[in-house]
């Protein structure tokens, strides 16, 4: 099945994300589990990530713009970079 970025996804990736949504949203409704923004700590080093992550962007979508890769390979790499910890 097609996705806006042009990758196909198969039926059984998207009952499977589809079922991990379900199961968070089901399991923390049942614990009763809530946060406030007051409970959220702020890295002293957010600017530094932002601006690293914008420089990410900024490269993408200069490589994208070029045809120096694809929408489904942008798409792939994003997906792996939230699954693999960083150091």
């Amino acid at each position: 099945m097609p996705t806006a970025t042009g990758c196909s996804a198969g039926p059984a990736t998207i009952d499977l994300l589809d079922s991990n949504e379900g199961t968070g949203f089901k399991n923390s409704t049942l614990a009763g589990l809530s946060f406030a923004i007051t409970d959220l700590r702020i890295p002293g080093k957010k600017q530094a990530i932002i601006d690293a992550q914008q420089k990410r962007a900024d490269r993408i979508e200069k490589n994208l713009s070029i045809g120096a890769i694809t929408e489904c390979a942008n798409a792939n790499s994003a997906l792996l970079d939230n699954l693999v910890p960083r150091p």
